[in-house]
């Protein structure tokens, strides 16, 4: 089963970086108002997108959706998994500003310890937006995963997280420009908004993509809204 996931934050390099690990709120709203009135260097408002990346994914979803009709949306990207749950053997195709395999939120002594984030995902069921790709791999349902991501792949920022990858999957990352040609014949297609990485006034180029959608294919679109993993750690309790 091969998929297509994009998440719209890929579209806010390089601005995402001065902002990618401050105020986080589970409310995007709240944190958008949040970085408005704290005083940083630059106002929400001047948070620019890449053009670049923007018709990258949008070309991407574009070609893919004429080959494959099986389409969903999602605010977080780990509403995938609603699609993704009932599939084996998945060949997972990643575009998106975050690797979301792990996201390092674990440390010990101060660095990133993804052996612990793997263990409460696996035990506790500590699943979230930032890790999905490691929990399919521990359902035995990823085949594998390719991260089209930053340039900071390519300049050793992720090398620690892509090596533990690699231990665990056939996971593999490079950036847009080492993609060469992509193979459009995907069995599903997920977009993802990600509104605690994206600024409210770039909010309406998911609504692009959705449009495009019906249009092209007659269907109603498919909005996941909830979280998969709220589910997953409410199961334990």
């Amino acid at each position: 089963m091969r998929c297509l996931s994009i998440d719209l934050d890929y579209i806010m390099y390089p601005d995402i970086n001065f902002y990618n690990s401050l105020l986080y709120d589970r409310n995007p709203v709240t944190r958008w108002k949040k970085m408005e009135h704290n005083g940083y260097t630059r106002m929400v408002s001047k948070y620019d997108i890449d053009q670049s990346n923007l018709m990258f994914i949008y070309n991407t979803f574009l070609k893919s959706i004429m080959k494959c009709q099986s389409c969903s949306f999602g605010y977080e990207h780990d509403s995938i998994l609603f699609e993704l749950e009932k599939h084996t053997d998945i060949e997972l195709f990643h575009i998106d500003h975050h690797n979301d395999y792990l996201n390092g939120k674990h440390s010990t002594n101060g660095v990133r310890d993804y052996d612990k984030e793997f263990f409460f995902m696996e035990t506790e069921g500590d699943l979230d937006e930032g890790n999905w790709g490691a929990w399919l791999e521990q359902q035995g349902k990823l085949k594998s995963m390719h991260w089209v991501g930053p340039p900071e792949i390519n300049k050793g920022n992720w090398n620690n997280l892509i090596s533990y990858a690699c231990t665990h999957s056939n996971f593999t990352a490079g950036t847009k420009e080492d993609v060469g040609d992509i193979d459009y014949n995907f069995d599903h297609i997920y977009m993802c908004l990600s509104p605690q990485y994206v600024p409210q006034q770039h909010w309406h180029y998911f609504s692009m993509f959705i449009s495009a959608y019906e249009e092209l294919t007659g269907k109603k679109a498919v909005i996941h809204i909830d979280k998969y993993g709220n589910g997953a750690r409410l199961q334990k309790p």
